[in-house]
């Protein structure tokens, strides 16, 4: 009987050792320490027949980000009217000039743009899908200016100002969770070539080949559904999904003849992206901020793995997302 007893204790551990492996082990490490912005407002230049400016408008849900922006504001280390002489004498440096105090709040209040944050990243083995651990995070305060690129006017940040890192140190038995947004999708680098910098916006490539190694492999051999757009009512299919990773680019090559004519021809170059072309991630998250713990968490709707595309002479063309996979 007491060996029978022994043996049904090592059954029910075995058990739980293989359903624990099954629940947590397919979570993989991405990155420990990944430190990238979002912003979360988006601004359009409107001109007029007076003067340039640039109008703003929330890509957050406004009521709740001003609500979580007061907690947070409430809640920090540094008294606010300490921030706002710090603030002011930084803008003053900056621009020379004095800022009053009605000023100063005012742009802190409106012109927090972005949030900074501190992650750390896991991947689902069975989905790919991306998770992300909140550590920290920072709002971060701009100003931008209308500047003239080529023959045409952009929005250029000139200034930033962080108002620190803001760490939650201990869970709070209650909660008041608040959704500052169903959906926020942003782009974002994944290698920093700046040295001393491969916190902000990197991975180490001995976690990122693995990842986007298994991620190209399991979508062409359909062991994950793959999309060209986040909406797309139908998955690709293998050719579909084959057709996109051969993307085709035309290209007007300029030759001369034997006589020293000029001649344009158009031609189609075909491309085989490799995983070490991956050099850019698309996310669309689920933000929800705890007003009582005052912490961060974001749900996956959506990622896709996109190379940045330029022409033969190295102009920028724009963003190629390869495909995108999303949450169930």
């Amino acid at each position: 009987m007491k060996n029978n007893y022994w043996f049904k204790r090592l059954i029910l551990l075995v058990c739980l050792a293989i359903f624990s492996f099954n629940l947590f082990g397919q979570d993989k490490l991405l990155s420990m320490k990944m430190i990238y912005s979002v912003p979360i407002m988006k601004g359009e230049i409107k001109s007029s027949a007076q003067k340039d400016s640039i109008q703003y408008e929330y890509i957050v849900d406004k009521r709740f980000w001003w609500q979580t922006f007061d907690k947070i504001i409430a809640q920090s280390q540094t008294p606010y009217d300490t921030l706002v002489n710090r603030f002011s004498k930084t803008l003053k440096e900056k621009f020379n000039r004095e800022f009053s105090v009605d000023e100063t709040k005012s742009l802190i209040d409106n012109n927090v743009k972005k949030i900074e944050f501190e992650e750390r990243w896991f991947y689902d083995t069975k989905t790919m899908l991306i998770k992300s651990d909140v550590v920290a995070f920072q709002p971060i305060i701009t100003i931008d200016s209308i500047v003239l690129e080529g023959e045409d006017l952009a929005i250029k940040e000139i200034f930033s100002y962080p108002l620190g890192w803001f760490k939650p140190s201990q869970a709070s038995k209650k909660s008041d969770k608040v959704i500052i947004a169903s959906n926020i999708e942003f782009t974002m680098p994944i290698y920093n070539p700046i040295p001393y910098q491969y916190f902000f916006n990197h991975l180490e490539a001995e976690y990122s080949l693995p990842f986007l190694e298994m991620l190209i492999a399991n979508a062409q051999n359909n062991k994950i559904k793959t999309y060209e757009m986040p909406s797309s009512s139908t998955f690709l299919n293998t050719i579909e999904l084959i057709k996109r990773l051969e993307h085709q680019e035309r290209e007007t090559i300029v030759e001369e003849d034997s006589l020293g004519n000029v001649i344009e021809k158009d031609t189609v170059i075909k491309k085989r992206y490799s995983c070490q072309e991956i050099d850019y991630f698309r996310f669309g998250q689920k933000w929800i901020f705890d007003l009582e713990s005052l912490t961060f968490s974001k749900q996956i709707n959506y990622f896709a793995p996109v190379i940045r595309l330029t022409s033969s002479n190295g102009e920028f063309r724009g963003f190629y997302p390869l495909f995108y996979i999303r949450k169930d």
